[in-house]
């Protein structure tokens, strides 16, 4: 079994580390955006998609930005060649 996300975000505050770059798949980020244990999000996003892997657990939570009562919004985005690189800030 999988151990709990708050449990371990728990012990490591108890360290001192109350900052974290989470780079997982859907399933990591799902839980923790469900859990609103994330405040920023960055989307590197490059003109092709290579494969077909599982949808971003992203996409869904990001579509409505800018909505009224939308929950994320759109801080920046920088052009790097062809990629954009983008950042949201979650309020919770």
């Amino acid at each position: 079994s999988r151990p709990d996300i708050g449990e371990v975000l728990k012990a490591l505050a108890a360290r001192g580390i109350t900052r974290l770059l989470v780079e997982g798949g859907p399933k990591i980020h799902s839980v923790f955006l469900a859990r609103n244990f994330a405040d920023v999000i960055y989307r590197y996003r490059a003109p092709e998609n290579l494969g077909t892997g599982l949808p971003s657990a992203l996409n869904s939570l990001l579509a409505p930005t800018g909505s009224p009562g939308s929950n994320i919004t759109l801080i920046e985005a920088v052009r790097l060649g062809p990629d954009l690189l983008e950042r949201f800030e979650i309020k919770v």
